[in-house]
C-alpha cells in the first residue's frame, strides 16, 4: 500500500505544558502511549499523536478544547482504538482525548426506559450495568467498543432486526464543541419536532464536529423467552433469496438474522472446535414474552428456508447452544485472522436494499475467489450490511485495494452505501464524492467549517 503523505501540524510545546498542567499525570507524551493510540484495528497505516489526554468529565473535555483552540492543536477522540478506517489516526499530528476515565451512569429510568452514561463506558460495562436491572441495549454492536465510539462512527448490530439501529436509539447526546462550549442535542422526549436534529447530525460524525462525552440511550426490558434458529444452504443465493423473503414476511419475533458463508463457518469451526455444516449458514434468534410466543414463528420460518432448500434447520431455546451460536458469530474477525497466521485483516463494510442482496454477495465472493483470495463473509443481512472479512499479508495489499474498491463501487451500483455501520474515517473517503454527489458533499463541507472553522477536530476525516 502507498503511504499518502501528510503535514504535520505540530503541537506546541506551550499546549502541552498548559494540558499537563490541568490534567498532571493524565496527560501523556510516552512514547508506549503515542503507539498504542495511533493503531487501530485497521489494515491502515498507522500515525501517531503528540499526546494523549486523559480527561474524567465532560468539563474537563471543555477545558483541554479551550486550551487547544488557543494553541491552535488538532483534537482527535479516542475510544479503545477498535475502530476499521483508520477514524482516530492522527494524519496531522495532534492529541488524543481519550474518554476511558469517563464511565459513569449518570442516569437511569426504569418507567422512561433510559439511561445516560459517559462516552467512554465499554459495551460489556453497559451491559453488566443493565442486567442487574433486568434490562439491555438492544443494538449489541460487535466488538468491544465504546458507547461514544457508537455514536461517532454510527455503528449498529446484530440485532437491528428487532430493535433498530444505533441512531433509532440514541435521544440525545452532550457533545463538546471546538471552542470549548458544551451542546445538548436534546431532552428526554421520545419525539421532537422542535428545532434542527443536531443529535443525529452529531451520529457518524467521527470527531469532525466535536466530541461525545454524554449520550442517553434507549433501554429495553430483557425478554422473557428466547429461542435460537439455523440452517445452512447449498449456495450463498439460495441463502441470502431466503432472506428476502424472512424480511418481507415480517416475523415478529425474530431479533437477529445473521449470515455466515462458507469461509466463515470453517473458521469459527477451526477456532472453536464447533461442528457448524460448512455450507452458507443463517444464525437467528427470536424474542418474546412467551416460549409459545417465541415458538409460533418455527413453523412459518421452516416453511420459508426450506422454499430456498434450506438443509438441517434447527430451533432450539437451549441457553448454552445460544451462547456458542453467538460466540461463534461475534468472533468471527478473529478466526478470519486465524485461517492466516501472522497476516493482518482488512473488513469491508457495505449495505445494499434487500432486494439487491443476493447479487452483490454471490458477485463479490466470485470476485475474491477470481483473485485467489477465498474469504469469510459475514452480514446482518436482515438489512442489508454485508462485512468480507480478508486476512492478508503485505504483498496482498494492491490485490486486496482493488478487490474492496471493486466491492464498494458495486454497492454504489446498487444503490447502497460504502459504509454500513463502520464509518468512513480515512478509509473510505475517496468514495463519498461518488456516492453522495457533490451537492451533498458541499453542504457537508459547510456544516464542517461552521463548526470546525479551522480544520482542527479530526482533520483528513470523512471528506478532505
Amino acid at each position: 500500500m502507498t503511504t499518502k503523505q501528510y503535514q504535520k501540524r505540530p503541537t506546541s510545546e506551550e499546549a502541552i505544558k498548559e494540558l499537563k498542567n490541568l490534567l498532571g499525570e493524565r496527560f501523556s507524551t510516552e512514547v508506549g502511549d503515542l503507539k498504542k493510540h495511533g493503531n487501530d484495528k485497521s489494515h491502515l497505516p498507522a500515525f501517531d499523536p503528540d499526546g494523549v489526554a486523559y480527561p474524567e468529565s465532560t468539563e474537563e473535555v471543555a477545558e483541554v478544547m479551550k486550551i487547544c483552540k488557543k494553541y491552535k492543536v488538532v483534537v482527535i477522540p479516542y475510544g479503545v482504538g477498535s475502530s476499521l478506517e483508520g477514524h482516530t489516526s492522527a494524519l496531522f499530528g495532534g492529541i488524543h482525548v481519550d474518554t476511558s476515565h469517563m464511565k459513569k451512569v449518570i442516569r437511569f429510568s426504569k418507567p422512561d426506559m433510559d439511561i445516560t452514561v459517559e462516552a467512554g463506558l465499554l459495551k460489556t460495562e453497559l451491559e453488566k450495568w443493565l442486567k442487574e436491572k433486568d434490562c439491555f441495549f438492544g443494538v449489541d454492536p460487535g466488538s468491544e467498543s465504546t458507547v461514544g465510539g457508537w455514536c461517532a462512527t454510527g455503528a449498529s448490530g446484530t440485532m437491528t432486526v428487532k430493535y433498530g439501529t444505533l441512531r433509532d436509539n440514541v435521544l440525545n447526546l452532550t457533545v463538546v464543541l471546538e471552542d470549548g462550549r458544551i451542546l445538548k442535542t436534546a431532552n428526554r422526549a421520545r419525539k421532537s419536532s422542535s428545532g434542527y436534529d443536531l443529535t443525529h447530525l452529531f451520529m457518524g460524525s467521527e470527531g469532525t464536529l466535536g466530541i461525545i462525552t454524554e449520550i442517553t440511550l434507549k433501554v429495553y426490558q430483557i425478554p422473557k423467552a428466547v429461542s435460537a434458529g439455523s440452517c445452512c444452504f447449498p449456495t450463498v443465493r439460495n441463502c441470502t433469496e431466503a432472506v428476502t423473503e424472512i424480511v418481507q414476511s415480517s416475523l415478529g419475533s425474530l431479533a437477529r438474522c445473521e449470515f455466515l458463508n462458507v469461509k466463515a463457518i470453517q473458521a469459527v469451526n477451526k477456532l472453536f472446535e464447533t461442528d457448524y455444516t460448512e455450507k452458507p449458514s443463517l444464525f437467528l434468534e427470536f424474542h418474546g414474552n412467551t416460549i409459545e410466543q417465541v415458538e409460533s414463528v418455527k413453523d412459518k420460518l421452516a416453511e420459508i428456508v426450506n422454499n430456498h432448500k434450506a438443509e438441517g434447520f434447527q430451533f432450539t431455546s437451549d441457553e448454552e447452544k445460544r451462547k456458542i451460536m453467538w460466540k461463534c458469530r461475534h468472533s468471527a474477525y478473529y478466526a478470519s485472522i486465524k485461517l492466516r497466521p501472522k497476516s493482518k485483516l482488512l473488513v469491508t463494510d457495505v449495505c445494499v436494499p434487500i432486494s439487491n442482496l443476493p447479487n452483490i454477495i454471490v458477485e463479490t465472493e466470485e470476485d475474491f475467489v477470481k483473485e485467489g483470495l477465498s474469504c469469510p463473509i459475514v452480514g446482518h443481512v436482515y438489512d442489508g450490511n454485508f462485512h468480507v472479512m480478508c486476512p492478508i499479508y503485505d504483498e496482498e495489499e494492491v490485490i486486496i485495494e482493488r478487490l474492496n474498491s471493486r466491492l464498494v463501487k458495486r454497492a454504489i451500483k446498487y444503490e447502497g452505501t460504502c459504509s454500513g455501520e463502520h464509518g468512513v474515517g480515512y478509509g473510505k473517503m475517496d468514495y463519498a464524492l461518488q456516492e453522495h454527489g457533490e451537492v451533498f458533499m458541499d453542504i457537508s463541507k459547510q456544516i464542517k467549517k461552521a463548526f470546525d472553522p479551522e480544520n482542527r477536530l479530526n482533520p483528513g476525516k470523512i471528506f478532505n
